[in-house]
């Protein structure tokens, strides 16, 4: 099999998949769209979990239409440019497994490989793809599958794996299966280790994490400073523990405790029991993921309404995947707050 990841989670995804399914030959290749994503891609290969790891420097989603057009019916020209070893291109994979989100590259290598591969499986990316679904063909994609037998569109995908088929609030087309959770086995937590270090710099004591985001869709750092300030002095700075996204992880919070922005959420979930925990978030979706990757049930505080949103369907987003934890998943504790005091239970 051949995974192809361009982000943290998908890394994730990738390594459980493989865990439960794959074999002593499967390949991965990492797309640069995510902060040390090279060093990501040294420490993979190190641990020796996948056969080959490949590293290509540019998710070339930027690029122009026409460009699109070229590369949709020469693939291999695109995929030789940005990496060093494409060697994977002369592959014939059983396989390939790859995220509900496709960066053009990632199509570039789906289309290259056309139906000398098998089979196509698709593993969520978060909850936009229990809201959302999958990518949907450009029109000239079509014509180019239909037609000209090139691009995207001749990839025949058999299915999509999710978390928890519960949650899915639209028809992707696809027959859905679900994905295994992620397992706190030693053998399991050892291979997280040999990619990721020791544990030990992963588990923490304090009950309350503060998600500090992206300023995007309205919120500021200055914003979240004010708010996480509030937090402190209802429940003490030494009970807070914040996790900047990878964004922001050069944010300067005095007195707080910091986990390191370049270790994704999900490794920070896995080795500590979120069952104990509260996560306090403005509104990103983060603060889901432990229930949906391995079945932990948190107390989840959203700090705002929706109104200082820019961006509607990032709000219609968390107000699906709000309705849909508490009509599905009735023992997380999601709440709304209006004021500071409410953080205590």
């Amino acid at each position: 099999m051949l995974y192809i990841c361009n982000s943290p989670y998908q890394l994730l995804n990738a390594i459980n998949h493989k865990i439960h399914f794959g074999s002593i030959e499967d390949d991965l290749v990492i797309i640069n769209m995510f902060p040390d994503s090279k060093g990501m891609f040294e420490r993979i290969k190190k641990s020796a979990f996948f056969r080959d790891v490949f590293y290509i420097s540019n998710p070339c989603n930027d690029i122009d239409k026409i460009k699109q057009y070229y590369y949709t019916l020469f693939p291999s020209s695109l995929i030789r440019k940005y990496t060093d070893d494409f060697s994977f291109l002369d592959r014939t994979y059983e396989k390939i497994i790859v995220p509900a989100y496709l960066s053009n590259m990632t199509k570039a290598i789906c289309a290259y490989n056309g139906k000398k591969t098998n089979e196509y499986i698709v593993i969520e990316d978060g909850v936009g793809t229990y809201a959302y679904g999958l990518y949907k063909l450009s029109n000239y994609e079509i014509i180019c599958s239909k037609i000209l037998r090139k691009g995207i569109g001749t990839c025949m995908f058999s299915k999509l794996l999710v978390y928890d088929k519960t949650l899915m609030q639209v028809n992707v087309g696809l027959p859905i299966d679900k994905m295994p959770k992620i397992e706190r086995e030693d053998w399991v937590l050892s291979i997280f280790e040999s990619i990721y270090g020791s544990s030990k710099g992963f588990i923490f004591p304090e009950k309350y994490i503060f998600m500090f985001e992206s300023e995007i869709y309205g919120v500021t750092t200055e914003m979240q400073i004010s708010i996480l300030n509030d937090l402190a002095n209802v429940v003490g700075k030494e009970n807070i523990v914040v996790k900047p996204h990878p964004k922001t992880d050069k944010v300067k919070l005095k007195g707080y405790k910091i986990l390191a922005g370049v270790i994704p959420w999900e490794v920070y979930c896995l080795y500590n029991n979120m069952n104990e925990k509260t996560i306090v978030v403005m509104n990103s979706t983060a603060g889901f993921t432990p229930n949906i990757i391995l079945g932990d049930i948190c107390r989840l505080v959203f700090v705002n309404d929706y109104s200082y949103f820019d961006d509607s369907s990032y709000s219609d987003l968390c107000k699906k995947m709000q309705h849909c934890f508490a009509e599905k998943h009735k023992g997380i504790d999601i709440q709304r707050i209006s004021n500071t005091s409410d953080y205590h239970e």
